[in-house]
């Protein structure tokens, strides 16, 4: 439960007046986030792993040459201007496509089996440089070696870890060997705000209200709908069991709760409407599944 919750005027008439959302910044909030993305990982990469996916995990490093430094328009004056290595959520947002692009027209990945992909930005705490961690999961026709080539050569802003797909100096393999939890449990860490790059720049007198800060700062990039098809995928009772009971997965002694975005998915069902200009604008309706359970799922308190 969130420490510090929000206020805010609410715009519906025919609501209360206020609500209360969570800050999203503290240590509870930052336990929700990490446990959500938890479980949405693991429903993705576990699954894809049952199915013959290959899974791999990698860390994006930037050299001198190509380190990214906050831009001196974002600064509020040019007498608070310093050079500040920051986060390009466009170098990494390119790389992604670049990697699924080449395989979209050299190996004929489509959408349904293109490659699935989380990223997570990190900003070293003793370093203060940005590097980026990622897990990929795509069809078992494209070898390791063939990916990992791919994605270095795709990455031309520094280096790419494991730099052998075999591993070196120390490092683990390209390849996610047994189950993915460790390495998902690694990159869930960060899918929340980097206290320390936020801690870096708390004092540098920037415009964070700029479109352009949003590329600067920390982030996490995935694929839609990550995580949905185990949820999908069950009947009603195993749906109903989900939202009561929690989840388990394999290699991970944990029981998550459902993450509100799936839940979203399940107990509502989106439809358009299209406005006099031709607009089309997204509503919702409850679903089936939520009409048939809403007493209960009212009724029972969860178990977290």
């Amino acid at each position: 439960m969130c420490l510090q919750y929000i206020k805010l005027k609410t715009k519906n008439p025919n609501a209360s007046q206020f609500g209360y959302v969570p800050c999203g910044v503290c240590e509870e909030c930052r336990r929700r986030t990490q446990n959500d993305w938890k479980f949405r990982l693991n429903s993705e990469f576990l699954k894809l792993k049952k199915e013959g996916w290959n899974v791999a995990f990698c860390t994006l490093t930037y050299n001198e040459e190509n380190l990214p430094k906050i831009p001196k328009e974002l600064f509020k004056n040019e007498e608070s201007y310093q050079e500040i290595p920051c986060f390009s959520k466009s170098d990494v947002t390119n790389w992604i496509h670049g990697v699924r692009q080449y395989f979209k027209y050299h190996n004929n990945f489509t959408r349904g089996n293109n490659i699935r992909y989380f990223i997570a930005s990190e900003y070293g705490s003793n370093t203060h440089r940005p590097h980026y961690h990622a897990i990929l999961a795509w069809p078992s026709e494209v070898s390791y070696k063939l990916m990992h080539q791919v994605c270095t050569e795709k990455w031309t802003h520094g280096y790419m870890f494991p730099r052998d797909e075999r591993g070196d100096k120390g490092m683990l393999p390209f390849e996610i060997v047994g189950d993915a939890s460790r390495a998902i449990n690694y990159v869930a860490k960060y899918a929340c705000k980097d206290i320390d790059f936020n801690d870096t720049i708390k004092n540098a007198n920037l415009n964070t209200k700029m479109k352009l800060f949003k590329d600067i700062n920390s982030f996490h990039l995935q694929s839609k709908s990550m995580g949905f098809e185990i949820i999908k995928n069950m009947n009603d009772e195993e749906k109903r069991q989900a939202f009561i009971h929690g989840i388990s997965f394999q290699g991970d002694g944990e029981v998550y709760k459902v993450p509100i975005y799936i839940k979203n998915k399940i107990v509502f069902d989106n439809y358009y409407v299209t406005r006099e200009d031709g607009t089309r604008l997204v509503r919702r309706k409850a679903s089936e599944f939520f009409d048939k359970y809403k007493n209960e799922l009212f009724r029972e308190k969860s178990k977290f």
